[in-house]
């Protein structure tokens, strides 16, 4: 559940309806179904999150789950049922107070909400980090996270200490600060490491700069 809910950025409540044949393990995707618009959207899933959807299906197997695909992917043997929203909610908040994320109590700290949250903002740190301009893979990650449109995904976007570094970092370069002042501020071991921003900002003139 937390592997899809931070990994695909999933809402509570298609974590709880998605079904056992909504996992295809073949193409390593999930197809998430009656989103909150309403709109189906088949997410592709990194590896690490696909090597534990593949152990995922012979555990559940062993509790006696029912084995159709539109059972319940997360099933609960007690109820013979789909875990519902709430019990999704609590399940992961309970995980969070045990890892020392939340008090053992209350409200305070990360709610499950902000795993979709820190799933944007973590994404967007990596393009920066890759030397990709965010702006124009926005829209893709707003198709992915189920959004009707780009403002609601720019919504999610905190702005945490990393992520205003790199950003600072692309206009920097782009208004000709020299790469090794920039090195020392971000405190990158290579310069080819912050070479990658000079892409990121199209910044292709020669000289010092690069040094």
């Amino acid at each position: 559940m937390i592997l899809l809910a931070y990994c695909a950025g999933l809402r509570r409540g298609e974590l709880a309806r998605l079904d056992l044949g909504d996992v295809d393990l073949r193409s390593g995707t999930i197809t998430v179904r009656e989103t909150k618009f309403y709109k189906t959207r088949i997410l592709p899933l990194t590896d690490s999150v696909m090597v534990e959807l593949r152990t995922y299906p012979d555990a559940r197997r062993r509790t006696g789950a029912p084995q159709e695909p539109q059972s319940g992917l997360f099933w609960q043997d007690h109820f013979k049922d789909r875990y519902t929203p709430v019990v999704v909610s609590t399940m992961i908040t309970n995980v969070m107070r045990l890892a020392g994320f939340k008090p053992p109590s209350g409200r305070i700290g990360p709610r499950v909400h902000d795993l979709r949250h820190s799933m944007v903002v973590n994404r967007i740190l990596e393009w920066y980090r890759a030397g990709i301009n965010p702006q124009g893979r926005l829209h893709f990650l707003s198709t992915y996270m189920g959004h009707r449109d780009i403002n609601s995904t720019l919504v999610y976007i905190t702005v945490t200490q990393d992520l205003l570094q790199e950003a600072s970092a692309v206009h920097l370069v782009a208004a000709g600060v020299y790469i090794t002042v920039i090195r020392s501020w971000l405190g990158h071991v290579s310069l080819d490491t912050t070479n990658h921003y000079a892409q990121a900002a199209d910044f292709r003139n020669t000289g010092q700069r690069f040094r």
